[in-house]
């Protein structure tokens, strides 16, 4: 992510790249014109949040010790009904940063979010097709049944 995304002085992004961002950008842009689905998983959803004006904030632990999290399973709250979806659900977890309420984007609606920790964890746009989840339903889950409804039904609707 664009360091001036970055809300803390503490968090790193030794590996962002001008021309990326510049491309990641024209893709929205053209899906967006297009009138094309975008989904955004982990940094993806950073990504959405940032090109509709919205900042990233770090996981203090991880500031405070320089490590990256690791695969983490955790509880997220369905804030929104979305899909017929509602209730709680374990993801797995794979981010070092967050987007906390405060940082979102202000055509985002949050959809879900970190049972204990409060941070958002899911959101669509209010106008576009777009869905930003900060899992990886594509990889191993501890609840496959949630991540295969709610990217089918995102796809189907």
């Amino acid at each position: 992510v664009n360091p001036k995304y970055l809300k803390s002085s503490l968090i790193k992004s030794d590996r962002y790249s001008n021309k990326r961002d510049s491309i990641e950008n024209e893709l929205i842009d053209l899906c967006i014109e297009e009138e094309k689905m975008v989904i955004g998983i982990c940094y993806g959803m950073q990504k959405l949040n940032t090109y509709f004006g919205g900042s990233i904030s770090s996981n203090i632990i991880n500031d405070i010790t320089k490590t990256n999290i690791t695969v983490d399973n955790h509880s997220i709250s369905i804030v929104k009904p979305i899909f017929g979806l509602k209730g709680e659900y374990f993801v797995n977890q794979f981010h070092n940063q967050t987007i906390e309420p405060e940082d979102l984007a202000i055509d985002l609606k949050v959809i879900a979010i970190d049972s204990s920790a409060g941070n958002i964890e899911a959101f669509i746009h209010s106008r576009f097709n777009v869905l930003g989840v900060q899992w990886h339903p594509d990889r191993k889950s501890p609840n496959p049944e949630f991540n295969n409804k709610l990217i089918s039904m995102f796809i189907n609707n």
